[in-house]
């Protein structure tokens, strides 16, 4: 018992800890603890022995006493513990590591992780590898290495402390718990210094060292010294290095020998010890390398620039710009110093271009930057208006970023106060006033508008950044740039608005001529600063005139002011007298403003000057005593207390009377009271007069006093005097001021009149004379500045021409030499043996054409190689020094004609208004779109300039190419003088082109050119220029630059995966010197177009023409908009933009131009542009049609094995387990042959679910299967089908079946289409298959044009890819709401051997279980039956949809003939056969040998090595053999697209993992760029990256789709490794092969191809498998294959030839007279696209070519070698490229919206619930059958079914009137509320609207003559059945049963899937006539869906009336009731199919 308890306890302590260390034996407590066993774990090294409990009874287990849980949260919370494990909460247990608390319960990556913590902040992390013997391993927090390690290794990194080795590893994030030996590790020595080490040897240097402080010192502009990374690595036999990485940039750098600081990433590049490029002063972030060697100056200094954040401060008199980088990988940008030029130049990119113009513009000082000639802000401004920064395809988030700071740059402005438009508030920054120009926010402003205007046409618009700027006064800022214009040059103000000139200005400064001459007189008096003055005689009189006069004030100031212009003087005098007293002569020059002021103002204060000026010129008045210092003075009041007020005073102060003592006298007697009152108010009055006097005296006597005596002494009885005193103290307060100030005065005016005199001093002038304006003065007045016009306007200088510039040797080019004979005989026998095996005349011809070019090639001399002796470094010196000064010269004399001529030019010279005349300037004049009016002279001069230049760019290259010893291009460059062969002045933008680019056009490229402007043949035309000749690079933009004049509208239209390169190639070429835009405005149907943007779309092509620019365009985009204008044209709610867009297209036919590059792939027959027109209505025979699909590929699935088994070398097969469809590719016919007849076996003995044959005899099976599986079959064979099945439900899976297995689309899908290289999914288009233009590319809008082809294709993408977790959810989600969920599941588990037993049923599953969903994603994933599910219940019934009509436009439409020619070539002309007839193929004397130079240079001995590859081999074998091959091969080119398992950039990765000797790959992305992948992981752009300059230490992956126009400059000795596929073509293989631009020169291939391709090569060429195959064999079977593409190809040339020429002549018809020809332009273009099954796959016989075409194309078929059609037209459906741009609208699920029907309550159906009799002739109700009239339900024996199941008419009309191609399928209300009636002889049942119950509930529930009753069909097994018609009962009395026939149609009409029971399933039977069990084993005879015809009909079926089976239209309403849904396994879809039920299928 002991020993068991401890096995069990060991097992369940395993699954705590993972492992147990068996230690003592269990063993019991003593009691009373025995229910407790015990034990101790056995020790380790590093572990100490735990104590173990285990309680019996509750199962409590204990491990030191402590219970097994979780981690405390102080833990958990911990930043050290979140860092690792981030939200993950830990199961635990105590740990048993000394010191330790806790450890993981389970393994963490093979780790069990140990915790401990210390205190609240001291978390302790300890790890133990699973290993034996591993060591423990501690967590030191990375904070622990700041300040001694470099960020770079502590951000991102664990480090992990070795407790055994006492060594700290350093590891990444992403594996902090893998060790790796490429990790740095930190080595703590006994004696020295602790070292940090990587695998490679190098050692950290340390962050303290003056190395590391030298070195990151040169580094600090750049970046951080906290990021850099200094190494020293002392490698074994090699000198040491010291390098230093900056990890963030991807940029590395060394000490090399001569201990300069050098770049590895730029070549022969070292920091320059002059960190200045010349401009961008004040910039503090910035590294500038120079060349390291150079014998001139053949190499340009260069500048890094990081990209970041920017900020500006000022530094003293200028601005210091700083850059901010933020992130863990940073940008930046690198700019050449064009010594030139003088200009920056950077990769051409916008946002290069607006950071530098960004950085120009904050650097910018008031004189122009020494490099540039210019200011920053010239600079920047000149940028921001280049063609350069308005040519862009879309902008970028950082681009509207770089314009929102450009255009704060500009002062902001606004109105103050903003309502009143009166004033301005400016808002200045610290940068200089002259840098904030007006023009930065508008040159923005215009940038982003266009872009704003681009994005319109941009599908998609979650990448669309926001458009915001800053917010300007545009009336302000236009006033401000007129203001400002006379402060910069001409060329960068802005012009005047239209008709605003500069006005006189009305003069404000002299309103009064005496005003003006006080203000002089004053100032000039000031000035004197005299003592004796005319002052104030009486100034006691002017204040007491005053009044009230202010004290003076502490901070009054003499300083001018406004407020000096209007003084008030009393209020100022006194304060104004104070500060005078102190003033000194060295405060003159205040006074004379502030005095002078004062006397402009009025003559009054002019009076007062002398006197204020007196106090502070006489000394005396100063050292007068201060005068009083009182706030105010009130001279009013007087200079004592007056006894007019002091009377006043006391008066106010009297008592009254009536409270006085004398009011109290008694009176006398015989007084009356008249004589009383009298006495009394006289002894009052008296009283008062006393003691006023009494008062006064007191008063007076006081005085002077500033307070009033006190007078309480005083007996007043009369008198209030506290009243008194407080009235007294204010006057006497205010006479004493004014006493003390008449005191002070009067001192004062003695002192005046001792200085006093009567007149001013005498030396002031005795008249003033002003001149206000300079009318009559002759004094010249310049202009503001200069325009450029003024300066051209000058005679042109004499361009003097050097003597003899011979320097150079003589090259002779008359030694010729014959070609290799060798590659002549090769390639002449390549072509007989082809002729000789050739199959037809095509064949024939096609090699004779081949013979010609070998003829033509053969006839050329090669130039033998001249002689290098006389070419020495020191006469290339001579030669470039001679051609350095003749430029310098050239320049020089232009200049001076330009330089200022006269004292006023040179004011404007040196006020910065002169026009800043550098090469950059003058060459921009030249250019075709400057609009200067240049004379010869001038013209003839800047030509000469352009010369001078261009020769000097050429001895550059040429000492470039010396000095690297490369001869071939040497000689090239020398060969080449330049300029010839045009008219320079002609074509001035041709040597701007060749100027901003560095060549020289080679004479063939300009004869090629010169070809493309005007064709000799006067008509369309395409020639062929051998590939690396530069079509792209200098043809196409010469020709455009030419071509484009201002009255054409230039298009070069280019494939989409070379758009972006195209574009940015035309703006390096054009939109620099040329200042041509380029323009790029996609158009397609997914665009919402309206009136608005067809003008926006007009308006951007016609300002694309005027301003000579070019628009590069893809095909699609031409015709997408063709389309579109005659599908407006042809739809009756198309509005005005009809209208526009027709217009638009006559206007584009007119003017375009169109110039086609790869004009073969361009105008291939397989392209064409498809637009879908109507309603979309789901497939013909749907669901089946794709159920059967897919039951027909589980027969492929089940016949895989046996595949592989019989044909192993003609199909490959790769079995992925049970239920999981395998991967197969069938390799030849015969393969595809036996697997169909495999397959209809199958179907014949019954392995489809969807068709029976069980009921039909064996010689009508027989017959069956021949119709299936073979396409020609007897008319006997057909008859006998179509007779049995044709209207019946089988017929039309038999057609779908017919067209898989014998017109051939399965093994079409299987052999011919690749996935992921021909078909694959596009989640984020849609979710059919779509086609792709190559490998992992899906195309735009390109989808299948055959249903069934896409279906099939569809459904083994899928197979192979496999669900997501999403698709999954999905299923299980729909899967419960399944008719019978636990059934399907079965059917998804079935096949499956490895389900857990937990996951065996549906009850098991739940789908919120995280644990789950890995289990469930790896047994359903891939899973067939899942697949099927999710396919037939989501994708297809929702993308499965067909369109009836379609427009279609083909390269036809490109080449058509126009008012203008189009042009296009390639580099192959193999499609020459298949142009469309308006195109013809001219190829040039010099050029016919093209393509037998392109076979020579294939046929080279070095090219001669092919392997096979093995099959089954992955892509990592194959990468590591091509790491094995010798010679090494450094570039892949996918032409056979075999890299299938990985996309590119993880096949890029892949390499550059396996080889190690490079240090990035190249690829191109998604986006068709090419990228560079380094080995961290980083990818960016190729152009921008450090790789461009160093592709030799890179591998290069082009996939197929970019092996052809894509340009890649290889280093010289490189090797290709070339994959072939089926149905390469020679086009194709030598397009990829031509990668390699020196092939046969220096560059040499190798080729890989399959094993079914190399048997395809080897039968070819008639060799065995023994034999070695040759590139000969390889071209011979590449030629092959040519031939047989273009005779395939044949038919869709011609079909595509005559629907164009039926299309253009309607649309030219249409376009003279719109009105009229209508009819004939919808005729003519609108073709059917919805094929019925009879269409396609019922057997027809074949037609002849010339029984359906005209005599040139059947004459075309006969030229091809082709003298029949194909046997049908299927073939073309599926080879052609079909872009259907569907509006994604009409593609919902939902119905198309449609207008309700109005609710109407019939009073016959009233009438009907009261009575319960249906009204004779009622039109209120309707047979049940009769309802679906406007459905596809069409029962044409309605009548013969039952006329007492009605529907109501409002039952029925569900919406408003459908158009006339509209069904109400979508519409069909579901039946739910049923009225039966019994009254009368028969019962009724009555299906009613839910409007019509809902009114008449109330009568219902009074009727005794009907009941309302719920009902619902049956759709689930589930479910119970409702068709007894109980459920809910109204009235509730007991109903009457109406008959089972009645229920019976019922159902059927309600779309009942699961009958009640076996009873009424025979009942059904019995009804529609169909065969069931009940008839025994009677020898019926039945059709195939079990219908029983009358003649054949026993007597149990007799009651049936039907003549004609009703399952065809039955099907159709259960489809219609379904909605797409499958029904197949249920009672009903059994036997709408053909099955016979038994009783088994009704058990429970």
């Amino acid at each position: 018992m002991q020993s068991f308890t401890g096995r069990v306890l060991i097992a369940r302590w395993r699954t705590f800890e993972g492992s147990y260390r068996r230690g003592s034996p269990w063993r019991a407590l003593p009691a009373p603890n025995s229910r407790w066993l015990v034990t101790q774990t056995a020790p380790s090294c590093s572990q100490s022995p735990q104590a173990v409990h285990f309680n019996l009874v509750s199962g409590c287990l204990l491990v030191d006493g402590k219970q097994l849980g979780r981690l405390p949260s102080m833990i958990v919370q911990h930043p050290l513990y979140r860092s690792i494990f981030g939200d993950q909460v830990m199961d635990v247990v105590p740990a048993d590591i000394p010191g330790m608390e806790y450890a993981t319960r389970g393994h963490v990556c093979d780790h069990q992780v140990s915790f401990a913590l210390r205190d609240r902040n001291n978390l302790i992390i300890c790890a133990k590898h699973t290993g034996e013997g591993s060591h423990i391993l501690q967590l030191i927090p990375s904070e622990k290495f700041v300040d001694d390690l470099p960020t770079p290794l502590i951000v991102g990194h664990t480090h992990w402390l070795n407790l055994g080795t006492s060594e700290i590893e350093i590891r990444p994030a992403e594996h902090t718990w893998k060790s790796s030996p490429e990790n740095w590790v930190l080595r703590f020595a006994v004696a020295g210094s602790p070292t940090l080490k990587n695998v490679g040897g190098a050692t950290l240097v340390d962050i303290r060292s003056r190395t590391w402080d030298m070195i990151s010192k040169k580094i600090c502009p750049l970046e951080d010294t906290c990021h850099i990374i200094i190494t020293y690595n002392e490698p074994s036999g090699s000198p040491p290095s010291l390098k230093a990485d900056l990890p963030r940039y991807g940029l590395e750098f060394f000490i090399d020998e001569d201990g300069e600081l050098q770049s590895r990433n730029m070549r022969n590049m070292v920091v320059d010890a002059i960190q200045s490029t010349g401009t961008m002063l004040g910039l503090v972030n910035q590294l500038v390398l120079r060349p390291k060697s150079q014998i001139a100056d053949e190499h340009p200094r260069a500048v890094i620039i990081p990209d970041g954040h920017i900020s500006y401060s000022t530094n003293g008199h200028h601005v210091q710009v700083t850059i901010a980088p933020e992130g863990t990988r940073l940008t930046y940008h690198s700019y050449k110093v064009d010594p030139d030029l003088r200009c920056l130049t950077g990769n051409g990119g916008l946002t290069s271009k607006l950071y530098q113009a960004l950085l120009h513009a904050v650097t910018s000082g008031c004189i122009p930057d020494p490099l540039t000639g210019r200011t920053g802000t010239e600079e920047a401004l000149h940028l921001l208006h280049s063609a350069a920064c308005r040519s862009f395809m879309k902008l970028h988030s950082r681009d509207t970023d770089l314009l929102r700071e450009i255009s704060s740059l500009s002062t902001r402005r606004g109105w103050y106060p903003a309502h009143l438009r009166k004033m301005q508030t400016v808002s200045w920054s610290c940068l200089p006033s002259l840098a904030q120009h007006h023009n930065f926010h508008l040159a923005a402003k215009s940038i982003m508008d266009y872009g704003v205007q681009l994005s319109t046409f941009l599908e998609g618009s979650s990448s669309i950044p926001s458009f915001d700027l800053p917010l300007f006064t545009s009336h302000l800022l236009e006033r401000a740039s007129i203001r400002a214009s006379v402060f910069y040059p001409d060329q960068f103000s802005l012009p005047p608005l239209l008709g605003a000139t500069d006005g006189m200005y009305a003069s404000r400064d002299v309103p009064d001529k005496h005003a003006e001459e006080r203000a002089f007189h004053t100032a000039f008096m000031v000035h004197q600063w005299p003592n004796r003055l005319p002052v104030q005689r009486n100034l006691l009189s002017l204040f007491t005139q005053w009044e009230y006069i202010q004290g003076i004030g502490e901070s009054f100031s003499l300083q001018y002011s406004k407020d000096w212009l209007q003084p008030k003087f009393p209020d100022i005098f006194l304060s104004a007298y104070d500060r005078c007293r102190t003033v000194t002569k060295k405060d003159t020059f205040q006074l004379v403003f502030t005095l002078a002021s004062v006397s402009y103002c009025s003559l009054d204060s002019h009076a007062l000057i002398p006197t204020l000026l007196s106090f502070a010129t006489v000394p005396e008045i100063r050292s007068l005593d201060d005068p009083p210092r009182f706030a105010s003075y009130d001279l009013s009041d007087g200079f004592m207390p007056s006894n007019a007020i002091l009377d006043n005073i006391i008066s106010s102060c009297t008592k009254d009377y009536e409270i006085s003592q004398e009011r109290q006298l008694v009176a006398r007697p015989d007084e009356d009271e008249r004589a009383l009152g009298e006495r009394r108010y006289s002894a009052f009055k008296d009283s008062c007069s006393s003691e006023k006097q009494l008062i006064l005296s007191k008063l007076r006597d006081a005085w002077p006093c500033e307070d009033p005596p006190a007078l309480n002494t005083l007996e007043a009885n009369c008198c209030d005097l506290s009243e008194l005193s407080g009235k007294l103290g204010p006057v006497f307060c205010s006479c004493w001021r004014n006493n003390c100030l008449k005191l002070h005065l009067d001192v004062l005016q003695e002192t005046l009149k001792q200085f006093h005199a009567p007149n001013p001093p005498s030396k002031l002038f005795a008249q003033y004379n002003l001149h206000p304006h300079l009318d009559d003065l002759n004094v010249a007045s310049p202009a503001s500045s200069v325009d450029t016009q003024y300066l051209f306007d000058r005679d042109a200088p004499v361009m003097r021409t050097c003597g003899s510039s011979q320097v150079l040797p003589d090259y002779n080019r008359k030694d010729l030499v014959s070609l290799d004979s060798g590659v002549t005989v090769r390639l002449q026998q390549l072509i007989n043996n082809f002729r000789a095996r050739g199959s037809n005349k095509f064949y024939h011809n096609y090699a004779d054409d081949l013979d010609r070019s070998r003829s033509s090639f053969c006839e050329e001399k090669l130039v033998a190689p001249p002689d290098y002796t006389p070419y020495t470094m020191e006469i290339l010196l001579e030669y470039h020094s001679l051609r350095s000064q003749q430029f310098q010269d050239a320049l020089a004399t232009i200049v001076r004609a330009l330089s200022p001529a006269s004292a006023a030019d040179n004011v404007l010279y040196d006020a910065g208004l002169w026009p800043r005349v550098t090469p950059n300037f003058l060459f921009t004049r030249m250019a075709s779109v400057s609009g200067n009016c240049l004379g010869k002279g001038w013209r003839t001069a800047l030509v000469h300039l352009s010369h001078r230049l261009l020769q000097l760019q050429r001895s550059r290259r040429l000492l470039i190419f010396a000095t690297d010893n490369n001869r071939v291009e040497f000689f090239k460059e020398l060969e080449n003088e330049g300029c010839e062969g045009f008219d320079p002045e002609l074509y001035p933008d041709w040597l701007l082109t060749q100027i901003e680019s560095q060549f020289l056009a080679r004479p063939v490229q300009v004869k090629v050119a010169l070809e493309m402007i005007s064709p000799c043949k006067g008509r369309n035309t395409a020639l062929q220029l051998n590939m690396g000749e530069g079509k792209s690079y200098v043809i196409v933009p010469l020709a455009a630059a030419a071509l484009s004049d201002g009255h054409r509208l230039v298009r070069v239209i280019v494939l989409k995966s070379l758009s972006a390169q195209m574009f940015q190639l035309m703006v390096e070429r054009l939109s620099g010197l040329a200042q041509r835009r380029i323009f790029y405005i996609p158009f397609s149907r997914a665009l919402s177009i309206d009136a608005s943007k067809v003008q926006m779309y007009r308006d951007l092509m016609q300002e694309c023409m005027d301003n000579k620019g070019i628009l590069v365009v893809q095909p699609d985009h031409i015709l997408s908009f063709q389309l579109m204008a005659v599908d407006r044209q042809l739809s009756p709610q198309a509005g005005e933009a009809a209208e526009d867009m027709l217009q638009t297209q006559l206007w584009l036919n007119n003017h375009t131009r169109d110039i086609l590059d790869e004009s073969d792939e361009v105008l291939h027959v397989r392209y064409q542009l498809v637009y879908t027109v109507s309603l979309q209505s789901s497939l013909q025979g749907h669901p089946e049609r794709w159920t059967t699909t897919q039951q027909v590929l589980s027969l492929v699935a089940k016949h895989a094995a046996r595949l592989v088994t019989e044909f192993p070398s003609d199909s490959e097969v790769s079995l992925r387990g049970h239920g999981v469809f395998p991967f197969i590719r069938l390799l030849h016919p015969t393969a595809g042959e036996e697997l169909v007849q495999w397959i209809s076996e199958d179907v014949i003995g019954g392995a489809l679910e969807n068709i029976s044959f069980d009921e039909v005899s064996l010689y009508i099976k027989q017959a069956v299967r021949q119709f299936i599986a073979t396409e020609n079959i007897s008319n006997t064979c057909i008859r006998l089908v179509e007779d049995r099945y044709r209207h019946t439900t089988i017929w039309p899976g038999l057609l779908v079946l017919r067209g898989l297995l014998a017109c051939g689309i399965l093994v079409y899908a299987l052999k011919e289409r690749r996935w992921r290289v021909d078909y694959g999914l596009a989640p984020k288009r849609t979710m059919l298959a779509v086609l792709f233009r190559a490998k992992d590319m899906p195309s735009l809008r390109a989808e299948f044009g055959h249903p069934d082809v896409a279906v099939t294709l569809t459904c083994i993408s899928y197979y192979y890819a496999g669900l997501t977790l999403q698709q999954l959810m999905l299923c299980f989600e729909l899967l419960l709401k399944e008719d019978n969920p636990a059934l399907e599941y079965e059917s998804w588990v079935f096949e499956l051997q490895s389900v857990p037993d937990s996951l065996r049923h549906l009850s098991g599953i739940n789908t919120e279980s995280a644990e789950q969903l890995p289990d469930l994603l790896q047994l359903f994933a891939c899973n067939k039956a899942v697949v099927d599910f999710y396919l037939s219940r989501i994708v297809f019934p929702r993308e499965a949809k067909a369109f009836p009509t379609k427009l279609t436009c083909s390269g036809w439409d490109l080449a058509q003939a126009k008012r203008h020619h189009t042009t296009g070539f390639s580099g192959t002309n193999d499609n020459r056969y298949l142009l469309p007839g308006s195109m013809v193929q001219h190829d040039l004397d010099y050029q016919r040998s093209t393509n037998a130079r392109v076979l020579a240079s294939l046929l080279c001995p070095e090219n001669d090595c092919y392997r096979c590859l093995p099959p089954g081999q992955n892509v990592y074998d194959f990468i590591d053999a091509l790491v094995a091959e010798t010679p090494e091969v450094r570039v892949l080119l996918d032409v056979g697209a075999q890299m299938l398992e990985l996309k590119n950039q993880e096949l890029a990765e892949a390499w550059l993992r396996a080889k190690r000797d490079a240090q990035a790959a190249v690829f191109v992305n998604d986006d068709d760029e090419l990228v560079v992948v380094s080995r961290d992981g980083t990818v960016e752009p190729l152009v921008s990256s450090p790789f461009a300059q160093q592709l030799d230490q890179c591998v290069v992956y082009l996939d197929d789709a970019h092996t052809r126009g894509t340009d890649v400059k290889l280093p010289f000795g490189f090797r290709a490794a070339v994959t072939i596929g089926p149905k390469v073509t020679k086009d194709r293989l030598t397009q990829g092969c031509m990668r390699m631009r020196k092939l046969g020169n220096g560059h040499s291939v190798m080729f890989f191809a399959p094993t079914e391709v190399d048997r395809s090569i080897r039968s070819a060429a008639h060799k065995a498998d023994t034999n070695s195959v040759d590139v000969a064999d390889i071209l011979h079977w590449a030629m092959l294959e040519t031939c047989t593409d273009i005779q395939m190809r044949a038919f869709h040339w011609i079909q595509q030839g005559s629907d164009f020429n039926r299309r253009h002549s309607a649309w030219i018809q249409f376009s003279r007279a719109p009105a009229t020809s209508i009819s004939t332009l919808k005729t003519a273009w609108l073709r059917p696209e919805e094929r019925s099954l009879e269409d396609m796959y019922a057997p027809s016989s074949s037609s002849q070519v010339s029984q359906v075409w005209d005599l040139d194309m059947q004459g075309k078929c006969e030229e091809l070698g082709v003298l029949s059609a194909p046997d049908r037209s299927m073939d073309e459906e599926q080879e052609r490229e079909v872009v259907h741009e569907v509006e994604r609208e009409h593609q919902v699920e939902r119905p198309h919206r449609a207008t309700p029907a109005a609710q109407n309550l019939h009073k016959d159906v009233r009438r009907f619930v009261e009575t319960g009799r249906i009204p004779a002739g009622s039109s209120a109700f309707i047979q049940v059958l009769s309802s679906l009239v406007y459905t596809a339900a069409e029962f044409h024996e309605r009548d013969r079914w039952a006329h007492n199941v009605l529907v109501t008419h409002d039952f029925a009309r569900t919406v408003e009137t459908l158009s006339a191609i509209q069904k109400a399928d979508d519409y069909v209300r579901p039946v739910n509320w049923i009225v039966s009636s019994g009254v009368g002889c028969s019962s009724v049942l009555v299906v009613m609207s839910p409007n019509e119950v809902n009114t008449l509930l109330p009568d219902i529930r009074r009727s005794n003559a009907i009941h309302l009753c719920i009902y619902t069909p049956r759709t689930t097994k589930t479910m119970q059945p409702c068709d007894d018609l109980r459920l809910y009962c109204v009235p509730s009395t007991p109903p009457f049963t109406p008959s089972e026939p009645l229920i019976c149609q019922l159902n059927l009409f309600a779309g009942q899937l699961y009958f009640s029971n076996y009873e009424m399933y025979l009942r059904t039977c019995n009804f529609l006539g169909l065969n069931a069990p009940d008839l025994g084993d009677e020898d019926l005879i039945a059709d195939s869906d079990g219908f029983i015809s009358e003649e054949n009909r026993p007597a149990a079926r007799a009651s049936c009336s039907f003549k004609r089976s009703q399952l065809p239209a039955l099907k159709e309403l259960f489809g219609m009731r379904r909605k797409g849904t499958g029904y197949l396994p249920t009672h009903l879809g059994k036997m709408l199919n053909g099955r016979i039920l038994s009783e088994k299928d009704f058990l429970n």
